[in-house]
């Protein structure tokens, strides 16, 4: 999938797209809490 990456990281949620580009390092649940969802519908 397209932008699944640490470089890029959007995720859909609820017909919204977000970019956790920038929230990636800082999330609670760690990085790849985020990037198991991306580029996909959470």
């Amino acid at each position: 999938a397209e932008h699944a990456s640490e470089e890029s990281c959007w995720f859909v949620h609820e017909g919204r797209v977000y970019d956790a580009t920038p929230y990636l390092n800082d999330h609670p649940g760690g990085a790849e809490s985020i990037l198991i969802t991306a580029g996909a519908d959470a």
